[in-house]
């Protein structure tokens, strides 16, 4: 038995075993160079760049801030951690995320493989690579990849727990170890303190492990004493943030920008794995963009369907038996099957479903859903090496494959595209120029489009003053300046100052404080998927 609890295949001999775990290390590797190498490019986009202005502040700074925002703040002291040692660099944040995509991968090796055999580890390392959602949050500058380590590393622990417990109970007496009591404690602390849904997903996680302690007679006190022990001593941790946490979500109820758009959001919170909006898109510069588009939905659900497949194939297998083994195989499965792993992805979108309709504000979004993507690849290597038929197995991996190839070439077509630092330079030389015009005296530069922090993070040229702020936002200081009214900016300024946002907005403020707009120039950032549009106004 493993330490899972699950009978591994035999292999044929050491040998073999030994080779079929290079070959496993062997594609992690394959993997992370891959992403290093796709990593090199500092185009950001608004999330980013906020993430890049967060890590330049204090720890105490980040934790005050972060109050202000809708995510805890362990991810911007690891990001902070980083800027300590390497300065801002914006390729170094990105490796954070590779390093995570890396460590998910890793679990493969590590974990899977002695839960669900080497094939089904090998399989889930190579889709963690290949998945499109999984390969975009690699190369983020966001938390996602790391809080998709730590909800797996729950989502074993709390597997292995749960399937123990249920064995126990046909006639084994195998003890439970503290360790995997206290690494699925650590793994929930960690997941929710990344994200708010990893506290939701290892919450769905927990709730699992206790049913099956309450369900289970022997030992019962004793696990559940455990249970609590530990649960408790994950809650604690979480304490000093639970006050925060409070007062975000009061800000939440009062008014929220993620959109929930009836019936479209349900399919990409099923597909958004494979055809993520942020993929297929928002590279709008990109030839055939609607075309790949529709190709990856097409190839999304295809997926979806060979998983589904699979999974009635079990339930079909499992309903017809009635004899008492047959029903005690039905729970197992049930309780440690894939249903297990898929009822996280399930639970959390369902809490949070919840949520939404207590804070009467849509608090549920695809992007979030990647909480529960380890999960899920986990499922589809099970699938893919389960599935009954050669054909559909090796459909199902070509079209992954073909997917990964896909979302490669959108995000690297926006991502290392010439025109990404065209607007960058441009608005380097135009402070320049403009300051030279002023009698050397540092020209003003302002903005009511929080859009314009993609250019404050990139380091060029000078601070950009953002009028009337919220909380949150100090995360983009000091390359942009707060603090200020319209009013103790624009009045009495005289010479040229530089407006970043839509003409028409820069031609209102020149009619309101008796100026003239000279000139306009427009940059298409494609890896935003935005227009940087300066337009000079005399004063």
């Amino acid at each position: 038995m493993s330490s899972g609890g699950v009978q591994l295949p035999e292999a044929k001999s050491t040998g073999a075993a030994g080779r079929w775990g290079r070959i496993h290390l062997g594609i992690v590797a394959a993997g992370a160079l891959l992403l290093a190498l796709m990593a090199n490019y500092d185009a950001l986009w608004f999330d980013e760049a906020y993430s890049v202005g967060m890590a330049a502040h204090s720890f105490e700074e980040i934790w005050t801030i972060g109050a202000a925002d809708v995510h805890p703040v362990l991810y911007y002291w690891m990001l902070h951690c980083v800027y300590l040692v390497f300065g801002q660099n914006i390729v170094v944040y990105r490796l954070v995320s590779v390093a995570g995509a890396v460590a998910l991968a890793m679990l493969g090796y590590t974990h899977v493989r002695k839960d669900f055999g080497p094939t089904v580890g090998m399989l889930f390392s190579a889709l963690v690579f290949l998945v499109p959602w999984s390969m975009h949050v690699a190369l983020q500058i966001r938390m996602y990849a790391w809080l998709m380590v730590a909800v797996m590393v729950a989502a074993i622990y709390g597997w292995r727990l749960t399937a123990q417990l249920l064995r126990n109970g046909r006639g084994n007496s195998a003890p439970l170890p503290l360790s995997w009591w206290a690494l699925l404690a650590l793994a929930s602390a960690v997941a929710a303190y990344l994200h708010y849904y990893g506290a939701i997903a290892a919450f769905c996680i927990q709730l699992m492990v206790l049913v099956a302690v309450a369900r289970q007679p022997q030992d019962r006190k004793r696990n559940l004493a455990r249970w609590l022990l530990f649960a408790a001593a994950a809650v604690v941790s979480y304490a000093p943030w639970l006050l925060v946490a409070a007062s975000q979500a009061a800000t939440v109820s009062g008014g929220f920008w993620i959109a929930f758009n009836y019936p479209g959001a349900f399919a990409e919170l099923a597909l958004f794995p494979f055809n993520a909006p942020e993929v297929t898109g928002f590279p709008s510069a990109m030839p055939f963009s609607s075309e790949i588009n529709r190709l990856f939905a097409v190839l999304a659900l295809l997926i979806v369907l060979i998983e589904l497949g699979y999974l009635y194939g079990i339930g079909r297998a499992t309903g017809s038996a009635s004899d008492a083994a047959g029903g005690a195989r039905k729970r197992e499965l049930v309780l440690v099957g894939p249903l297990f792993f898929l009822a996280i992805y399930a639970g959390t979108a369902l809490v949070a479903a919840v949520a939404s309709l207590l804070l009467d504000q849509p608090v549920i979004y695809y992007r979030y859903m990647a909480v529960a993507l380890g999960p899920i690849i986990l499922v589809m290597a099970w699938a893919f090496e389960k599935v009954k038929g050669r054909l559909l197995r090796v459909a199902g991996i070509l079209m992954t494959v073909l997917l990964a190839s896909l979302t490669a070439g959108c995000l690297l077509v926006c991502a290392c595209s010439p025109e990404n630092p065209q607007g960058l330079v441009a608005y380097g030389a135009l402070c320049q120029e403009l300051q030279a015009e002023n009698g050397g005296n540092e020209t003003l530069v302002f903005s009511d489009d929080l859009a314009a922090s993609i250019i404050s993070a990139s380091g060029e040229g000078l601070p950009i003053v953002y009028i009337d702020p919220q909380e949150a936002y100090r995360a983009l200081e000091p390359g942009m300046i707060m603090d200020f009214s319209w009013h103790q900016l624009l009045d009495g300024y005289g010479g040229k100052a530089l407006f970043v946002g839509a003409p028409e907005t820069a031609a209102a403020f020149a009619e309101r404080f008796g100026g003239e707009v000279v000139s306009s120039e427009s940059f298409f950032h494609p890896y935003s998927d935005n227009w940087f549009i300066y337009s000079v106004i005399a004063f």
